[in-house]
């Protein structure tokens, strides 16, 4: 599990980091690695995904979490195009 031990509890549980993060004022928000939030249901090409990394000016590896906080469940490093398939 990966956690954050900085942060009560672990950090979010049950929050959506992009929610939170979108709060951020400047200074916060510049604190914040760059990320991407891709919906499986409605992102479900690896084309959209690649080339919402190339926006972001992100490449592999990556980590990939889930946007629903759970204490570090669901957090995978992604190497390369084929792992995100």
């Amino acid at each position: 599990m990966i956690a954050n031990p900085g942060i009560a509890l672990s950090g979010m549980v049950g929050e959506e980091k992009s929610a939170v993060f979108n709060q951020l004022g400047t200074k916060g928000k510049a604190k914040v690695e760059p990320y991407i939030v891709c919906i499986k249901q409605i992102d479900s090409k690896l084309d959209h995904y690649l080339s919402q990394l190339e926006s972001a000016h992100l490449s592999f590896p990556v980590v990939a979490k889930p946007d629903i906080g759970c204490r570090g469940a669901g957090v995978k490093l992604i190497d390369s195009p084929e792992q995100l398939r």
